[in-house]
């Protein structure tokens, strides 16, 4: 009875000495499909942000006319291009002498791959008047002109002076920089600004845009994709060779990585002008950085919503981790 006693004992101990499982992570990281919604006029705007899987904000695209930098000792102003609005520059009349378009003054678009390549440029004085053609509504209809000068501009705001064409409704308005956000999106019309993000919060623009095309007759078009938030260094690579499933940690060093804004852009869908419908790339996929280093990959699924409505890209998201 004792040699038995003093087994069970033993077999006690030993059990109670046992350490607990430690479960073997896979490393893996959750697929998430996110449908944005921009509608079906493309009206929206819409700021995304990847680790969180979630928009931040959104705005109807005719909310504002001119965005002001916030940058310090950066005092870019850019139109809205996500209705195709265009500037002519003018040196050599007062601001009140201006009431015609001239034609011998081309247009000027922003340059969508890069932020700082505006159409109005980064030397100013107050003896440049600007024409702003104001670009197209929700339904399409023109927006009409406006002129535009600036008065002064320092490291704590701007002021601008506009009016119509024909000097009526005359204004001058003071906009204050704003470190947390990379624009001060100013209307027009209310001589507000609109409300924007906090540049640190978001890394995709999700919103009709001007691009720029190498052609004389058509130098630009208004066309539907994502902006990066090339201040913040969001970088992004394509792969069009691996399948969206095969790609991990193994493969980051074999991408190279650029800052340019329209770099998603628009053309992971095409037209097709026989059906009258969109078509996805699907086997276009974006490899995403963002600003903590960490990685993404990306691939767009569909162009329309469950109705059949266009307007809303939908993708399939997943962080990509190390080993």
């Amino acid at each position: 009875m004792k040699i038995k006693t003093y087994k069970i004992i033993i077999l006690l101990f030993l059990f109670s000495c046992e350490k607990e499982e430690i479960p073997i992570s896979l490393n893996t990281s959750q697929l998430n499909i996110t449908q944005i919604n921009l509608e079906s006029n493309y009206a929206k705007q819409v700021f995304y942000n990847l680790e969180q899987n979630s928009i931040i904000s959104s705005n109807i695209k005719t909310d504002w006319d001119l965005g002001f930098s916030n940058e310090v000792g950066v005092f870019n102003i850019i139109i809205n291009s996500s209705v195709f609005s265009q500037i002519k520059k003018i040196n050599n009349l007062l601001f009140e002498e201006i009431t015609t378009i001239p034609d011998s003054i081309n247009w000027r678009w922003d340059d969508p791959s890069n932020y700082n390549n505006t159409a109005i440029g980064n030397t100013w004085d107050n003896s440049i008047t600007y024409i702003l053609d104001l670009g197209f509504d929700n339904d399409g209809n023109a927006r009409g002109y406006k002129k535009f000068k600036v008065d002064t501009f320092s490291n704590n705001y701007y002021i601008i002076t506009f009016s119509n064409l024909n000097n009526s409704e005359l204004r001058t308005v003071q906009i204050p920089k704003n470190e947390n956000i990379q624009y001060s999106r100013l209307s027009l019309s209310s001589e507000t600004i609109i409300s924007s993000p906090n540049k640190k919060n978001w890394d995709l623009l999700f919103s009709q845009y001007t691009h720029l095309f190498n052609d004389p007759i058509t130098p630009a078009y208004l066309v539907t994709g994502v902006l990066i938030n090339q201040q913040n260094e969001i970088e992004v690579a394509i792969d069009s060779i691996n399948f969206f499933n095969d790609i991990s940690f193994s493969n980051i060093n074999d991408y190279i990585f650029y800052k340019n804004q329209d770099l998603i852009g628009y053309n992971w869908k095409s037209f097709n002008f026989e059906s009258g419908y969109y078509i996805i790339n699907s086997n276009i996929n974006y490899i995403i950085k963002n600003t903590e280093g960490r990685y993404y990959k990306l691939r767009f699924i569909d162009f329309y919503n469950d109705d059949g409505v266009k307007g809303y890209p939908t993708f399939e998201v997943q962080e990509i981790l190390p080993f």
